[in-house]
């Protein structure tokens, strides 16, 4: 299962890094904006902070909502019990989402500049 969360992780990032990189350099090569570094450090977070929040769905979706295998021969008191204490939005989701953007951002914002410089000198 670890090597489908990969790929799912992989095309999430790399389908909206297309999507947006495409929109940047539009911003900066036809619309012709002065401000390419911080147009990229734009596009950078907007990927980051994407990527971050569908990730979490996954991880949501694939293991937050089941009950582990090891609890199959216990009571249905138990599970309920356990059920009730998981948090797995709060666990998947919101954790994930603030742990990627806190470690990310400092790396987008140099991408995103380096990225927006290198759009700018393509010309």
């Amino acid at each position: 299962m670890c090597g489908f969360l990969q790929i799912n992780i992989e095309l999430i990032f790399y389908f909206f890094a297309y999507i947006v990189g495409g929109k940047a350099g539009y911003e900066i090569l036809i619309e012709k904006k002065r401000w390419y570094k911080l147009i990229g450090v734009k596009y950078a977070m907007i990927v980051l902070l994407i990527t971050a929040f569908l990730f979490g769905w996954t991880g949501y979706f694939q293991e937050g909502l089941s009950v582990p295998e090891i609890f199959s021969d216990a009571s249905p008191e138990f599970i309920e019990a356990y059920k009730a204490q998981q948090e797995p939005f709060y666990d998947y989701v919101f954790k994930s989402f603030f742990w990627i953007t806190l470690a990310g951002s400092i790396p987008a914002v140099i991408v995103g500049m380096l990225f927006g410089r290198s759009i700018k000198k393509s010309l």
